[in-house]
């Protein structure tokens, strides 16, 4: 009776930390600019085991500026955790990025805040990052910028691997 109820909370906890995936640029913060390398980033630590590859759809409900969703690449593996990525896209704000099953599109797995697309020759946002030592160093967010595991992601991977050798460990007592 007790066992069924222990596997069934594992798995809870397991799926609760270890079933975030996110994408963390472009953002509200950190846009792309026309026909300049842009960085699109996600939390390949964090994503569930079932999303090992998807496809990168943009979106934009000003039809102005995008008629429909459109996919920008077919398949992405979880494990690059980034890629550089040139926008052939209009100048304009409201732009979305979706990761969806590449089997079902309207399947939406993560999508990003919403970003700007700044003209050809804009300047790239500055983003700062800090070390586990305390310094703080500045990069832009265009081509130069690279995506780094956030202290919150590796307490959730870390947390993951607590709630999985719990459950070996249960399991290995029966």
């Amino acid at each position: 009776m007790f066992l069924p109820q222990l596997l069934i909370v594992s798995a809870a906890l397991l799926g609760a930390v270890y079933g975030q995936l996110t994408i963390t640029s472009p953002s509200s913060s950190i846009w792309w600019i026309t026909g300049e390398q842009g960085n699109l980033a996600w939390t390949c630590n964090t994503a569930p085991a079932t999303e090992t590859t998807w496809t990168v759809m943009v979106a934009n409900p000003n039809v102005q500026l995008l008629t429909d969703e459109q996919a920008i690449v077919a398949e992405q593996p979880n494990y690059d955790c980034s890629i550089l990525f040139t926008p052939q896209l209009p100048a304009g704000t409201g732009y979305t990025i979706l990761f969806v099953n590449p089997l079902n599109t309207s399947d939406v797995w993560a999508t990003s805040e919403t970003f700007e697309v700044k003209p050809t020759g804009s300047a790239y946002a500055v983003t700062s990052a800090s070390s586990s030592t305390g310094s703080t160093g500045t990069s832009t967010a265009g081509a130069a910028g690279a995506s780094q595991t956030s202290k919150a992601e590796g307490l959730h991977a870390g947390a993951a691997g607590l709630v999985a050798a719990l459950v070996g460990g249960v399991w290995a007592l029966l």
